[in-house]
């Protein structure tokens, strides 16, 4: 059976390199003398100017305490922005939505999806039954519509319906744009996502943001411009803590571990409430054998969230990235333990338990991530594939199960069986080693086929793979 991702916009993401924008303005962006108090304070955001922006914030009394909740949330003073949140929210100050919609996150934050979710769907009840939003209240909305989305596939829609509706009533409202970016490649869009931030970048080129967008594009393609725009993102604003991340989250993948630590220790500086860098802090203790420094970082992602689910999927992710297939199932099953509903932790373990070659118990696992998430294209295309895979043929003879195309599979396995049995009795002999079971090789004759099976995504440049008991 097809499934169709419900995405906004294109359908699918078909693995082809996205074009870098033509420029890349990293100066600072200048501050129009008209201003609103929200542009203020976002523009000395931008830059980094933290203490600045939450002073001016401070400064304007019950006006600026939603921004001010706002610039705390950065700098990871929760507990501060939570009260800064609920003193706007009382006094029904200018920017209460953008307040009520940042206790929603906060309380979401806090593993409190009961509280997030009422919160998120009271300001959307009054959204939808209200009229006159001004634009940074259709993008509280928006956020609000984002949190719901999480458990009602029609949320998601309704956001962007709000972030749009943010921008026909303040075409220059930049918020918009770059959350209209994020919802995109959230929900694996790159080319809209792609098309918004370069929106965003024509209102205030060079803004930190909308380049690190650009760079998130680059990461979900060819990756050949994503270096460029991480540090256009970090030049432009040095507190760029999701930047610092992706960095630190390269390091960590090419094995430089003192370089992931620096690098993560810098976003914790700023952002110590960062679950994503306690977690990157963790997963590179935990490959390096240091217990008692992922002890600590496992503490801290506790008192952040006592159920850390996103930190052991990160540390799950991490696993995986290493090659570490079963350690990852582990850690992303504590995940699910703590959080049954995450898609990430979902698609790890169903992903990984086809490698090991345990094909209905993996499908299984990615039919409830999709049942979630019906956006994934990772798990649309392996669902896809496993539904091809059902007409191949199986062959299972001695240490061996071979499935391949029907019309392919007998003349195939005349060559293949007694080769592969040659090198596993040649390599037994020689490692002092025998696999606890059957070996399965799945062999295609499309190259896009096989690409799905190995990384979820066309365009792999490699012939064959081992995950193990399973090769393709």
């Amino acid at each position: 059976m097809k499934r169709r991702a419900l995405l906004l916009g294109s359908l699918l993401w078909l693995s082809a390199a996205c074009s870098s924008a033509d420029h890349v303005d990293a100066q600072q962006p200048a501050v129009n003398r008209n201003a609103t108090l929200t542009q203020r304070v976002a523009a000395l955001s931008d830059v980094g100017k933290l203490d600045e922006a939450e002073q001016l914030a401070r400064s304007q009394g019950a006006p600026g305490l939603a921004l001010l909740g706002e610039m705390l949330v950065l700098r990871g003073r929760l507990a501060a922005a939570d009260s800064a949140y609920r003193a706007s929210v009382t006094a029904q100050a200018p920017g209460y939505r953008t307040a009520q919609v940042g206790l929603a996150e906060l309380a979401w934050r806090r593993g409190d999806r009961k509280q997030a979710l009422q919160l998120a769907q009271a300001l959307t009840n009054a959204y939808v039954s209200g009229s006159n939003w001004n634009a940074d209240d259709c993008v509280a909305a928006g956020r609000a519509f984002v949190i719901i989305g999480t458990t009602d596939k029609q949320a998601v829609k309704n956001a962007l319906a709000a972030f749009d509706r943010a921008i026909e009533v303040d075409p220059s409202t930049l918020e918009a744009h770059l959350r209209v970016g994020d919802l995109f490649l959230d929900k694996y869009n790159a080319p809209d996502a792609k098309a918004s931030y370069e929106d965003a970048l024509k209102l205030a080129p060079g803004n930190s943001r909308a380049t690190f967008g650009l760079a998130r594009v680059e990461d979900f393609g060819s990756g050949k411009d994503e270096a460029k725009y991480v540090k256009a993102s970090l030049d432009a604003n040095p507190s760029l803590t999701n930047a610092l991340l992706m960095v630190a989250r390269k390091h960590l993948e090419s094995e430089a571990y003192d370089s992931a630590d620096a690098v993560t220790g810098r976003a914790l500086a700023i952002d110590s409430s960062s679950l994503t860098a306690w977690a990157l802090l963790g997963a590179s203790a935990w490959i390096s054998g240091d217990s008692a420094e992922y002890k600590h970082a496992l503490v801290s992602a506790q008192k952040l969230n006592p159920g850390a689910s996103e930190f052991y999927a990160e540390m799950a992710d991490a696993a995986v990235r290493h090659r570490r297939y079963g350690q990852g199932v582990m850690l992303a099953r504590l995940a699910l333990a703590a959080d049954t509903l995450s898609t990430r932790a979902l698609g790890i373990v169903g992903t990984n338990e086809l490698r090991e070659g345990k094909m209905e118990e993996g499908r299984a696992t990615l039919e409830r991530a999709f049942a979630i998430d019906p956006y994934n294209l990772w798990h649309k295309n392996t669902l896809d594939l496993l539904d091809l895979v059902r007409t191949f043929k199986t062959i299972d003879r001695g240490n061996f199960v071979v499935v391949a195309p029907p019309k392919e599979a007998d003349l195939m396995s005349v060559y293949l069986l007694p080769l592969l049995q040659e090198a596993y009795d040649t390599l037994s002999r020689r490692y002092q080693y025998k696999p606890s079971g059957k070996v399965r090789l799945e062999i295609y004759d499309r190259h896009a086929d096989f690409s799905v099976r190995t990384v979820g995504l066309a365009g792999l440049g490699a012939l064959g793979v081992s995950f193990g008991p399973v090769l393709a």
